[in-house]
């Protein structure tokens, strides 16, 4: 005798998603939304790091073994960036005191002292400001959402409802990120102008599909500029052909 699955009868309500007529019409009542994402481009460096981002306050001490129930965290990226051809400074802001006993704690510096701090040395590009496009020639890309996190943090059913001089404003607020290497259990803050390394916000219109049987419809990128004006690592208007 034949086994049937449960929930396999298309009219089984507990199973919606086995009904094509259910699927169509639930995905028909969603409505063209805007998607949000920053993009990462990275340059030649000699060691792989994490990216972090937070959409607010960062706490003193930070776990980034853990980082997941800090408020303002946000997501991270992985890079792997390719050797560069010439050595060029790692040096990396030292993990200072640690909190309590717990040794993979480390204290945040703002991007002022990691400046002061780690000054490029005489004959170094300073990489805290535009850079020719060669710069980044066969560089390393990746890309974080934050669509969902605008939703939740904006107090907003969806994202259809994300309005764009609100998300600029809150953006040009709140966005920050942190460098951290990526060795365990020795991880560390990398000073952002040590990297070459730009990211920035993209806006981009998204139509959902109508069934299962198409895909959603994206519209061209659109760079939010004051998400990342005036931030390390932010990327300049210029200096990615393409970009703007």
């Amino acid at each position: 005798m034949a086994h049937t699955p449960p929930n396999s009868n298309p009219n089984n309500p507990q199973n919606p998603l086995d009904n094509p007529r259910t699927t169509t019409m639930s995905l028909s009542a969603l409505t063209p939304y805007s998607s949000y994402n920053i993009n990462i481009l990275c340059g030649p460096y000699p060691n792989p790091f994490f990216v972090h981002f937070f959409l607010g306050d960062i706490p003193k001490y930070i776990d980034y073994e853990d980082p997941y129930d800090i408020p303002s965290w946000a997501g991270q990226g992985s890079i792997y960036p390719n050797k560069p051809q010439r050595p060029i400074s790692t040096s990396t802001t030292a993990p200072a005191q640690t909190q309590a006993s717990t040794s993979h704690y480390i204290r945040d510096i703002s991007d002022e002292e990691s400046s002061t701090a780690l000054e490029p040395r005489a004959g170094e590009e300073d990489i805290a400001r535009p850079l020719p496009s060669s710069y980044f020639k066969n560089g390393v890309r990746s890309s974080q959402p934050l669509t969902s996190e605008l939703v939740k943090r904006l107090n907003v059913s969806g994202p259809a409802e994300l309005q764009a001089e609100t998300v600029r404003g809150y953006l040009q607020r709140n966005l920050q990120w942190r460098l951290v290497g990526a060795g365990v259990p020795d991880r560390h803050r990398i000073g952002v102008d040590r990297v070459p390394i730009r990211m920035w916000v993209v806006r981009q219109n998204v139509t959902p599909p109508a069934d299962l049987t198409q895909f959603p419809v994206y519209g061209a990128q659109e760079v939010v500029w004051d998400a990342t004006r005036g931030k390390l690592g932010g990327l300049h208007r210029g200096e990615l052909p393409g970009v703007g």
